[in-house]
């Protein structure tokens, strides 16, 4: 009998949306040393205010805010004692064709007003 090696194709997950985790940080989400992330992360807060610095653009967030990091642009976020975040990291070419379409770039990253999103995921994923 000869050997039989067969290779099972994996997904083509470049040409949609991969959520690589999903991730409530409660205790010290700060990051006040610049650091970069290998995939996209959509960030919402929690609770409490920052400071978040991307690309040299400083924008203060707070409760029901959103905010985009960038894969391989340095960041840091200076978050208050209350400070906490909800955020999900993913990759795939869909979600950099979406950021563009919005006209979300690195140096426009932060959004305001988005409680209702924070209720629904707070609600519906069993975060409290």
């Amino acid at each position: 009998m000869e050997n039989i090696c067969k290779f099972i194709p994996t997904p083509n997950t470049s040409a949609s949306i991969h959520i690589m985790n999903f991730v409530y940080e409660k205790e010290n989400p700060s990051n006040v040393l610049p650091a970069t992330n290998p995939v996209y992360r959509v960030n919402i807060v929690a609770s409490g205010n920052a400071l978040v610095t991307q690309a040299n653009v400083r924008k203060k967030v707070s409760r029901g805010d959103v905010f985009f990091i960038f894969p391989s642009v340095p960041y840091t976020v200076e978050g208050d004692k209350e400070f906490s975040v909800i955020y999900v990291s993913c990759i795939g070419s869909r979600i950099s064709a979406a950021v563009e379409k919005l006209g979300i770039t690195c140096r426009d990253f932060a959004f305001c007003g988005s409680e209702e999103l924070l209720s629904f995921w707070q609600k519906n994923l069993s975060v409290s």
